[in-house]
């Protein structure tokens, strides 16, 4: 609201395919994913805040140095009432340390809505698809404690525990924040937090 306030526009399901940028401008090209035709936008500046994979950081050059990992977790996103076994106010994290479904339960601000995290090995030939609705039920109610949950599982996101850093912050009239700058949190989800702390400075 305060950005259309400010005579801004919000444009979802809309991808940059490419940049250039001269002394006085930066021209975007933008795509939207509804199958309708591509189109330029033209501005005095261009901030990079598109996450860990950076379409922005990669049109400017910029290189991203990995910085090492600690292991691969998924992260299943849920619905359920895990109100029977958790405080009230909920902890932010809650770890599991139970022999064979160890992890963590993450709040999300909404009461019903979780995250599941947990450690999987993909170097050792697991796949995505072996961790089947069914599979992560089970898992659910284990780490839960409640055999009787009935979770509605919303997605299952692999990620890695690393970090990275960016060879620069600005090229020309391009900058780049939070995750597309430094990805020093584990799976690249809290780069508002540093992407804000990164516009101010």
């Amino acid at each position: 609201d305060h950005l259309r306030v400010r005579g801004g526009t919000i444009r979802f399901r809309t991808e940059m395919v490419g940049l250039n940028q001269t002394d006085d401008a930066v021209c975007v090209t933008l795509r939207p994913r509804d199958g309708q035709a591509s189109y330029q936008a033209t501005a005095q500046y261009l901030v990079g805040a598109d996450g860990g994979r950076s379409q922005v950081r990669a049109g400017v050059g910029i290189e991203f140095e990995p910085l090492g990992s600690e292991g691969n977790h998924l992260a299943v996103l849920f619905d359920a009432d895990l109100s029977a076994v958790l405080p009230d106010p909920p902890y932010v994290l809650n770890a599991v340390v139970a022999p064979g479904v160890e992890g963590l339960f993450a709040t999300t601000g909404q009461p019903t809505r979780w995250i599941y995290d947990m450690e999987w090995h993909p170097e050792a030939g697991e796949q995505l698809q072996d961790w089947a609705a069914g599979r992560i039920i089970d898992r659910l109610r284990a780490a839960s404690g409640l055999p009787d949950l009935s979770p509605k599982i919303i997605g299952v996101f692999p990620w890695d525990f690393g970090a990275g850093i960016a060879h620069g912050y600005r090229r020309g009239r391009v900058f780049l924040v939070g995750d597309a700058a430094h990805r020093t949190t584990p799976r690249g989800a809290t780069g508002m937090n540093t992407g804000i702390a990164d516009g101010h400075n």
